[in-house]
């Protein structure tokens, strides 16, 4: 209300846009409590640093969370041997779905979402072994 009321004085003597806004401003600025002497942080600072936290926990998706911890064990392997992020090698929903379908070959794993001939060529032949040794019991 104290800021309506300092508004409209000097409105008194005649409106003008201005002077509308200089007492408004002026209004606002008495009723703010003073500046720290705190720097301000810009949103960049402010931001709480992200902390490592833990592996999230098993998707629900999983059906062989065995099979899937498997192949993620083996992703991570191949990402610091390429000295790449994980999700370059593969990404976790191809994980899921490898696991889920348990492909026994080629055509079956070039079925699945995320696989391509890039990814064939390269890991085909490791990911294939890994589930054939989860469906031998070897793993």
């Amino acid at each position: 209300m104290r800021i309506k009321l300092a508004t409209l004085a000097p409105a008194i003597e005649g409106f003008s846009v201005p002077g509308y806004l200089a007492a408004k401003s002026a209004a606002i600025a008495a009723t703010q409590a003073p500046p720290s002497k705190e720097k301000l942080k810009t949103p960049k600072e402010a931001k709480a640093p992200k902390e490592k936290s833990a592996p999230p926990e098993l998707s629900k998706d999983v059906l062989v969370p065995e099979l899937f911890e498997h192949l993620r064990e083996w992703r991570m392997k191949i990402a610091k041997e390429q000295e790449v992020p994980a999700y370059v090698v593969a990404w976790t929903r191809t994980l899921i779905a490898i696991a889920n379908t348990m492909p026994a070959d080629t055509d079956a794993l070039k079925a699945i979402h995320g696989v391509g001939k890039a990814f064939l060529q390269k890991y085909g032949v490791d990911v294939l072994a890994i589930v054939q040794d989860y469906r031998d019991g070897k793993i």
